[in-house]
C-alpha cells in the first residue's frame, strides 16, 4: 500500500469519527477513555512487532512530554465529542481545525517566538471564518456555542501539545509513543469516568453500538495512528500536512450525505477561510 494512498485512507477513517461518535450513546468521557483502552492493545502489537522496550521508554526522562501530552490528548479528545453533542459535526470540526492558528497564538506566548505578517493575517483570515460560523450557529436549531467553544477548547489542547513536542521533542519511537499517550489519555480519564457509572453506560449499549466503539478504538485509532505515521517514512512533512486537510472535507461530507447536517453559505466561506489561512500559515 502506498503512502500515498494511506495517508487519504487515514483522512478517511477520522472524517467520519464525529458519524462514529453519534452512534454510540455513551458520554463523551466515557466515549473518550473506551477509544483509548481498545487501542491500547493495537499498538501494543506494532511495538512488539518492532521490538521496542517500552518499559524502558517509560522510565525514561524523554517520556515526561509524551506523558503530559498523552493526558492532553484525551481532554481533546472529551472536548472534541462534546462539541459534537452540542454542534454540528461540521462546525465542531472546522473549530477544531484551527489548531495551526492557535499554535500561531500560543507560540509567542508559551516559546517566544515571533509571527511573520502572512502568520499574522492568517489568523485575522481564521478568526472571520470563525466569526461567520458562530453568526450561523445564532439561526440554526442544532448549532450553539457551546458546541463551538467545545471545538475550540479542543484544537486548542492540540496545539498545547503541538508546542510541547516542539519545546521538547522525543527520541521515543512513534508507536511506544503513541502508546505511552494512549495510556496517560486513560489515566487521566479513569478517575472522570469512575463518576459516571462506567458499567452501566457500557451495558445499556446495543450490538451496533458496541460494534462502532470497536471501529472507533480499533481501526481509527489503533490502526489509524500506525497508518499515519508509518507515511512519514516516505512523505515529507509538508505533503503530509496537506493531505490533513482532507480530514475536515471528509467530515463535513460524511456530516450532511450520512447525518442530514445543514450546512449552509456562511458555514462554506467561514470553513474556505479556517481551511485557507491555515494554509497560509504552513507556508
Amino acid at each position: 500500500m502506498s503512502s500515498k494512498f494511506k495517508i487519504v485512507f487515514v483522512m478517511i477513517l477520522w472524517g467520519s469519527i464525529g458519524v462514529f461518535a453519534r452512534n454510540i450513546s455513551i458520554s463523551p468521557i466515557l466515549l473518550a477513555f473506551s477509544r483509548a483502552i481498545i487501542a491500547l492493545p493495537v499498538v501494543y502489537v506494532f511495538i512488539r512487532k518492532d521490538k521496542q522496550n517500552l518499559l524502558s521508554f517509560i522510565k525514561s526522562k524523554s517520556a515526561r512530554p509524551v506523558m503530559l501530552s498523552g493526558m492532553l490528548v484525551g481532554l481533546a479528545w472529551v472536548a472534541l465529542f462534546m462539541a459534537y453533542r452540542f454542534t454540528s459535526v461540521a462546525n465542531a470540526t472546522l473549530v477544531y481545525n484551527m489548531c495551526p492558528i492557535y499554535v500561531l497564538i500560543l507560540a509567542p506566548i508559551l516559546l517566544k517566538e515571533k509571527l511573520s505578517s502572512h502568520q499574522v493575517l492568517s489568523v485575522v483570515i481564521a478568526f472571520c471564518g470563525l466569526i461567520l460560523i458562530v453568526a450561523t450557529s445564532l439561526n440554526i436549531k442544532e448549532a450553539n456555542l457551546m458546541g463551538i467553544s467545545f471545538g475550540a477548547v479542543s484544537g486548542m489542547l492540540y496545539a498545547i501539545i503541538v508546542l510541547i513536542n516542539r519545546k521538547f521533542g522525543t527520541h521515543i519511537p512513534i508507536q511506544s509513543a503513541t502508546f505511552i499517550q494512549l495510556m496517560m489519555a486513560a489515566v487521566i480519564l479513569f478517575p472522570l469516568v469512575l463518576f459516571e457509572g462506567p458499567i452501566h453506560q457500557w451495558t445499556s449499549l446495543d450490538l451496533h453500538g458496541i460494534i462502532m466503539l470497536l471501529i472507533l478504538g480499533v481501526v481509527h485509532t489503533g490502526l489509524a495512528y500506525q497508518m499515519y505515521f508509518s507515511s512519514y517514512k516516505e512523505l515529507s512533512s509538508t505533503k503530509v500536512a496537506l493531505y490533513s486537510y482532507l480530514d475536515p472535507v471528509f467530515a463535513i461530507i460524511f456530516a450532511v450525505a450520512i447525518l442530514g447536517e445543514p450546512f449552509g453559505i456562511y458555514q462554506i466561506l467561514g470553513g474556505v477561510l479556517i481551511l485557507g489561512s491555515t494554509l497560509i500559515s504552513n507556508k
